[in-house]
């Protein structure tokens, strides 16, 4: 296993860690100008405020899933803006990491799954994009084949086949 550390110190190629990286980017646009200045900075101002005391009052409340909220309008906004087109190459450095890491030294076969695989997918350098295998079902899917192996093990076996 790869990662899976938690929101504060890791999900790098998560949906949090990308509205992380926006919101960021925000912060440094009121430091540095008092005011949004990215399209991206602009539209995330009108959901947080564009003041120290909403965007704090609004950090000190804010979940990983608060940040991933973010996610759809970052990838909206990599046609038409700079920053978000930054976060997004950073975050496809960190997905093209994670699949490092994972292999290893062996050539292991990648399928991307979660809720960004599809617009993380045409991000990534075309020769990693031609050695992803496709996803042959959702993790819902994967549980209910291991559920109805786990049952037909009882009612062939009398007992549950443990791993």
């Amino acid at each position: 296993m790869v990662g899976g550390w938690g929101f504060t110190v890791d999900d790098f190629g998560g949906g949090a860690r990308i509205g992380l990286m926006a919101v960021q980017h925000l912060l440094n646009d009121i430091d540095s100008f008092d005011l949004p200045k990215s399209p991206l900075t602009i539209r995330l101002s009108e959901q947080l405020g564009c003041t120290r005391q909403a965007i704090s009052d609004w950090l000190k409340l804010a979940k990983p899933a608060d940040y991933a909220a973010f996610s759809p309008l970052v990838f909206s906004l990599q046609d038409e803006c700079k920053v978000a087109k930054s976060v997004l190459a950073e975050h496809t450095q960190s997905v093209v990491e994670l699949i490092s890491k994972s292999r290893g030294n062996s050539p292991l076969p990648v399928i991307l799954i979660g809720g960004l695989a599809k617009v993380s997918q045409p991000l990534l350098p075309q020769t990693l994009q031609n050695e992803l295998s496709p996803c042959k079902g959702d993790s819902l899917t994967g549980a209910s084949i291991l559920a109805a192996k786990h049952y037909y093990d009882i009612i062939e076996e009398g007992q549950p086949n443990e791993p």
